[in-house]
């Protein structure tokens, strides 16, 4: 995968301890000055292109299959929006790097992406 097959950066998802899920959503409902809402297990707060998705940790695994957590709150994964998703899948499978797939697209875990696990979805 090339940095021409990546459009943009769409979100971000943070994972919160369940103490300081709260406090984490009113930060961030402050600082982009957008009023949160419900998205599945995500509270989700949107600025024009600046999406932040926060998630429990108890909730995590619904949206990370498999992830082990680094720490109680964490940086977990960045979206990537691609034009040709079956593109992008077969470079990150060729490079040997394992995906798995979810609804929206594929994940690539945040031990394989050396960070932050990367999610690919697709304007199609």
């Amino acid at each position: 995968m090339t940095a021409d097959d990546a459009l943009d950066l769409t979100a971000v998802l943070i994972v919160a301890d369940d103490a300081e899920m709260d406090p984490l959503v009113r930060r961030h409902r402050d600082m982009l000055d957008a009023a949160p809402v419900s998205v599945g297990p995500k509270t989700v707060s949107t600025r024009g292109a600046d999406r932040v998705e926060i998630v429990s940790a108890t909730a995590a695994d619904q949206l990370l299959p498999g992830e082990n957590a680094p720490a109680p709150s964490y940086l977990a994964a960045l979206t990537m929006l691609v034009e040709d998703l079956g593109r992008a899948r077969e470079r990150v499978i060729e490079s040997g790097t394992p995906i798995t797939p979810v609804d929206s697209g594929f994940f690539v875990s945040g031990r394989d992406a050396r960070g932050a696990g990367l999610l690919f979805t697709s304007v199609r």
